[in-house]
Order: C-alpha cells, then structure tokens, then sequence
C-alpha cells in the first residue's frame, strides 16, 4: 500500500514538473526570441491602429536586422536604421507630440490619460520599447543578452536607434511640441545627447 502511495506521488510530481518545464520553456522561448516579440508588437500595433494594408511587418523586421546583424556591437552608427525608419514613416499629429528626457515612467502614465504621443507610442518605439539586441561582426545571429549597455560605446545598437528615431520623431514634429523633464536632477537634458 505504502509503495503504491509512493508511486502515484511520484507519478504526480513527475507530470507537474514536465508541465511546469514545458510552460517555462514556451514562456522564455517566447521572451528570448526578438523576433517573435516585435512581429507580434507589430502586427498587434498594425491592428489596433487599421494600418494593416500600409505596413508590412516582415519588412520592417529586414530593415531593422539590416541595421545591426554581422556588424560590431560598437560600431553601428545611427545612420544604419534609416532604412528601417523610412520603411516605418508615419503621418504626425501636430499639436500633440510630447518628447521626454528621464521621466519615462512619469511621461507615458501622462500621456494614457491625455491626447499627448511619444515616440513608444509610434510604430517604430512601439516595437523596440524596452528592449535589447545586438549583433556580432561576421555572424549572422541576433542577440538579446551580452550586448553592449547604453554608455558601453557611443554606437552600440541600442543607443543608435534610439538616436535616430528620436531625431526622426522630432523631425516629423508639426505645431507645438511639449516636453517632460526630470525638474530634480541637476541636468534634465544634455544637449548633447541626441546631436547626430
């Protein structure tokens, strides 16, 4: 009795554990993997905002990996994600565009209740916002984790298509234009920052 007992425990531990490994492994299958994080943001953002016969996520997805993949982590300068930001183009909304400098989490908390866009809330930072990825010279994969932070080298993946979209966002700026700062700090913006 004891050992049959023993065995339908085991039994049940043994089906929790596999459906636990399988749940996991599809949760960071999916999280490890770039490219299905930004097709589904992009389809999901094409729908929400009827663009589905203007975009092409596909193509959006060839232009971005153009920008990074075989190259140096350090070396891909902000004029490498042109193509991904003229694939990407979007009317603006005069009157509304709202930039920010250190108050992400203030400035979007703003904007849901207000008629204020950012940039994340464009196609273009709605498919890279809060995330990493680089490539490495004479390789052709694409990598989530081990890539350069922010300040590591002036033009590391990340920080050059931040810079670019960034310009490009304020490029495509019309009417007035409002900003958040971080009013505590003792320098909310560099200006230097963004000069490209």
């Amino acid at each position: 009795m004891v050992s049959k007992t023993i065995k339908i425990v085991i039994g049940v531990i043994a089906i929790v554990t596999v459906i636990l490994a399988v749940a996991l492994g599809i949760y960071f299958g999916i999280k490890g993997n770039l490219k299905l994080t930004i097709m589904n943001r992009c389809e999901t953002y094409l729908k929400e905002n009827s663009l589905t016969s203007q975009k092409n996520c596909d193509q959006i997805w060839d232009s971005f990996t153009q920008a990074f993949v075989g190259k140096d982590p350090c070396d891909v300068p902000p004029e490498a994600y042109d193509s991904l930001i003229h694939t990407v183009s979007e009317k603006p909304v005069c009157n509304k565009t709202m930039f920010w400098s250190e108050t992400k989490e203030i400035v979007h908390a703003f904007t849901k209740r207000s008629s204020y866009l950012t940039l994340e809330d464009f196609l273009l930072g709605y498919l890279l916002d809060d995330l990493n990825w680089c490539g490495k010279s004479g390789s052709q994969e694409i990598f989530t984790t081990g890539c350069p932070s922010w300040s590591d080298c002036v033009n590391n993946p990340v920080r050059s298509f931040w810079i670019q979209a960034s310009a490009a966002f304020a490029a495509s700026a019309c009417g007035d234009a409002f900003v958040m700062l971080d009013g505590s700090i003792e320098m909310p913006y560099d200006p230097d920052r963004y000069a490209v």
